[in-house]
């Protein structure tokens, strides 16, 4: 990875308005930054203005932009993230229990609720956070770890990173992520891209290095990240784009990946569905569109790099609609790449060509490197694959459509040929049990062209066996044969 690969891309919208804006963290659609605002301080019997730093929450989705604490008090926030969930942050502050200022940043935890003011002071086990700084937390969710910087005496100098893990309601003894991450100089800023932790070095000089580490128990393996060195803090923000600050100032890269157009198609057991609206998102919110099916049930093109998060969503009035609900993925080319089942809430959620699921039931797979390439306009493979799921034979409405779709393209006349349908089951399982699947599918392929209204006679069948692959071996291949290439 080299600097050229990545961009400088404008400010988002939302960052804007504010005097001295400070990222802490993005989840779930909301934004939780730092900002100034005036601050009124009482002071030899005269009221005069200052500026403090104040915690902000803004929704992606709604535009709503608030204060996270009563905005009547006067006491600094600092640096902070989100918990478990958008209800939970832990943010630094040196305010203390009798609402007085003291002298060193201590970590707190505050639950959003109606009755809740400022939260509470984080009780670490065998971590006094008396008499010295703890400053930017980073909570890391699916691992249940915390991790700041603290200058904490016994260290390896300066500000050192430690972590704790949460076990239910208390914390671990606190631990120093280690020599290779900790030295003489500050670590600050940690922050999580992916499986690596990433963190800024700043020397006596007040120079900055950043660097990354692999999310592991020991925090070993430590390189350097040069392509930010200079940069006081890195906020990674989806799987590309990179919130970075210089000298007081804030920026905006994304890193260059290649884009793959894509358009989905949605149907239920009646047919196409026209004119239904979805919402697509990637990185948690931070961009999105709405796009409106046809009257072929087609959206318009959208375009995401092969390692995006999306999220995809019905909107309007989806539910007068007949569920079951499916989205059928295609590829620039035509090619049908994967299909999904939307649930009750109207959601499916997967990551692009990697196919990484998030509690998405996995329905057809359709792997577009066996797909033909389109070398001139209007010209289509001869062959249709379909895949099931495991212990699944039947062919729904949705892949009858996906069929019917396919014969129009091969075969417009529909009598001139044969359809050969081949039919496979994978080795997981008995083989008495798995040959018998192959043939239920192998009929349920012969039923569904029957209904589209191909002649018996015009059908080939054959069992394909048994294959080594699990997940690629569930399926039915239809190939039409046109008249003067059929075999006697």
């Amino acid at each position: 990875m080299t600097s050229a690969q990545w961009n400088l891309m404008p400010r988002p919208t939302w960052s804007e308005g504010f005097e001295h804006f400070q990222l802490c963290d993005i989840k779930n659609g909301k934004v939780l930054f730092l900002s100034q605002r005036l601050a009124q301080v009482m002071g030899q019997g005269t009221m005069f203005e200052s500026k403090i730093s104040r915690l902000h929450e803004y929704d992606i989705f709604t535009g709503r932009e608030s204060t996270l604490f009563p905005k009547d008090w006067n006491f600094p926030e600092g640096n902070a993230c989100y918990g478990q969930s958008n209800k939970e942050v832990f943010y630094e502050s040196k305010i203390l229990p009798n609402g007085t200022n003291g002298r060193w940043s201590k970590i707190h935890i505050y639950t959003k609720s109606e009755s809740a003011q400022f939260g509470v002071k984080l009780k670490l086990n065998n971590f006094d956070q008396d008499g010295f700084d703890c400053v930017h937390p980073l909570y890391i969710e699916n691992l249940h770890l915390l991790v700041f910087s603290s200058n904490k005496a016994g260290g390896e100098g300066g500000y050192d990173l430690y972590g704790s893990y949460r076990l239910d309601s208390v914390w671990s003894p606190v631990f120093s992520l280690g020599k290779e991450v900790n030295t003489a100089s500050n670590e600050f800023f940690p922050s999580v891209q992916g499986n690596e932790l990433l963190y800024t070095r700043v020397g006596e000089n007040g120079a900055t290095q950043s660097f990354k580490v692999p999310l592991n128990t020991q925090f070993q393996g430590v390189l350097p990240f040069i392509e930010f060195n200079g940069f006081t803090r890195l906020v990674p923000f989806g799987t590309n784009q990179m919130y970075t600050e210089k000298e007081m100032k804030t920026f905006w890269y994304e890193q260059t990946q290649k884009k793959e157009t894509y358009s989905l198609l949605l149907t239920n057991e009646t047919g196409k569905l026209a004119q239904v609206s979805v919402r697509i998102e990637r990185n948690d919110g931070f961009d999105f569109l709405i796009a409106k099916t046809n009257e072929n049930g087609f959206t318009e093109s959208f375009q995401f790099s092969a390692n995006e998060k999306v999220k995809m969503s019905l909107q309007g009035n989806w539910q007068a609609l007949q569920m079951p609900i499916y989205g059928t993925l295609y590829s620039s080319k035509g090619n049908p790449i994967r299909r999904y089942k939307f649930n009750a809430s109207g959601v499916i959620q997967f990551e692009l060509l990697d196919f990484i699921f998030s509690k998405v039931k996995f329905l057809n797979v359709r792997d577009e490197s066996q797909l033909i390439e389109f070398n001139m306009p209007g010209e289509v493979r001869n062959k249709l694959i379909l895949y099931f799921q495991k212990n699944e034979s039947h062919i729904d409405r949705s892949g009858q459509i996906l069929m019917e779709t396919w014969m129009k393209e091969v075969n417009p006349r529909m009598f001139n040929g044969t359809y050969k349908i081949t039919a496979f089951s994978s080795r997981d399982g008995k083989r008495e049990k798995n040959m018998k699947l192959a043939q239920q599918r192998l009929n349920a392929g012969r039923e569904s062209l029957l209904k589209l209204g191909v002649y018996p006679s015009q059908i080939e069948m054959q069992i394909g066996g048994i294959e080594e692959r699990i997940e690629g071996g569930r399926r039915v291949e239809i190939e039409f044969l046109p008249l003067q290439e059929v075999k006697e």
